[in-house]
């Protein structure tokens, strides 16, 4: 019973491995993008008829396709590719996102916006009745003073 009690919520352990494991992974490809070029003296579009379909090896870690290109970086320029387009749609959609939010409250401000307390109900801050903040009269209750 004790055990139970102390216990930390459900979801709530494997939350933080998933965001860790997610973090690692990112960075290991963005390292992998921005390292890996320029170690490998190698051409991703270079053709090496000789070494044509070998497995992978240390001098290919990935291998080699069927016209003797490196796969490795051939998968790592097409990472960087993706991690473009990833970064570019993410900007551009805070970019609109932030804009839209700004108009709308623009608008929302320049046309005398909602009334925010129209039909929201409080308490009163001397009494434990409960009242509609729209109503003419504020709280009134034994204890409003009233």
């Amino acid at each position: 019973m004790a055990e139970t009690a102390l216990a930390p919520p459900p979801g709530r352990t494997t939350r933080r491995v998933r965001v860790v494991t997610s973090v690692t992974i990112v960075v290991a490809v963005a390292l992998a993008v921005l390292i890996v070029p320029p170690l490998a003296q190698l051409d991703e579009q270079a053709v090496d008829l000789s070494n044509k379909l070998h497995p992978p090896s240390w001098a290919h870690p990935f291998g080699t396709d069927d016209v003797g290109r490196d796969l490795l970086l051939r998968c790592v320029y097409g990472l960087r590719v993706s991690l473009l387009v990833g970064l570019v749609a993410a900007l551009t959609a805070t970019v609109i996102g932030t804009a839209m939010v700004r108009a709308r409250s623009g608008l929302v401000v320049a046309l005398g916006g909602p009334d925010r307390d129209a039909g929201r109900r409080h308490r009163c801050p001397r009494s434990r009745i409960c009242c509609s903040a729209s109503s003419s009269s504020p709280c009134s209750g034994p204890e409003s003073g009233r």
